[in-house]
């Protein structure tokens, strides 16, 4: 939708703006779905161009290489998690029910972009330092987000600080991973897979917690250990611009 009292020189520039963004959406779900089917390696600018019904100099123009085209998918499929799970979240939920909550728009978010979710996974191991980088600044914040809402929801964790971790990474990892095998005609919803697997890891977090305790942590928030707790939300501003992240979450009992 144009500014009707724009100059018309303006409106045109807004037009050509839409031209670009409709063109570049439809050079990166057509990437997404070659890299998915036939791999990266496989997949050259000339095949992209064809499918997107562009020019090769076009999708050249838009992506100076196929690194970058990669790496613009993942992040727009990460931009697009956070977002689902910022849209879910409600700060006045009890604890429990805000881990399901998050749980259930991460899996669903999966379910309604396999193949870019699957180019995500190809991207962990094909792109180059530098540009993982910038993936891992938003991944952080998903560890971040889950680990702070999942210790919200089972306080004992604060008193066993080894488990935190690798609690928070086996409920991450079973959302992500279901992707591969989860069929949308099965009994079970996808909604209904991701509040199974958050009360697993309650379950797994109270049997884990009967062992003796660890040694209270002395690290500090800066190494990316500890979260702070509130009822502020997190933003994806943070996490774009910060390395080390800092997620609140209201604490519950």
């Amino acid at each position: 939708m144009y500014d009707e009292d724009a100059s018309p020189a303006s409106q045109y520039r807004e037009r050509l703006k839409q031209r670009r963004r409709l063109r570049d959406d439809e050079i990166m779900r057509c990437a997404a779905r070659l890299f998915a089917r036939d791999g990266y390696e496989a997949s050259t600018f000339k095949l992209i161009a064809r499918a997107a019904g562009v020019s090769l100099p076009s999708v050249v123009a838009h992506f100076l290489d196929k690194e970058a085209l990669l790496l613009q998918i993942c992040e727009r499929h990460l931009d697009g998690l956070m977002a689902a799970i910022e849209r879910a979240d409600d700060p006045d939920q009890p604890p429990r029910d805000r881990l399901d909550a998050m749980a259930v728009a991460l899996a669903e978010a999966i379910g309604a972009a396999p193949e870019a979710h699957r180019v995500l996974a190809m991207a962990r191991t094909t792109l180059g330092e530098a540009r993982r980088k910038d993936l891992r600044v938003r991944e952080r914040w998903l560890v971040a987000l889950a680990a702070a809402t999942l210790e919200a929801a089972a306080p004992k964790l604060a008193q066993h600080r080894d488990l935190a971790m690798p609690a928070t990474l086996s409920l991450l990892a079973q959302l992500d991973g279901h992707a591969a095998w989860f069929r949308g005609d099965g009994p079970m919803s996808r909604a209904d897979y991701a509040r199974f697997v958050v009360a697993g890891s309650l379950a797994a977090v109270r049997q884990a917690s009967h062992a003796p305790a660890a040694a209270p942590s002395t690290t500090t928030a800066t190494d990316g250990t500890r979260h702070a707790v509130s009822r502020a939300k997190p933003t994806r501003a943070r996490a774009k611009s910060a390395g080390v992240l800092t997620v609140p979450v209201q604490t519950g009992s």
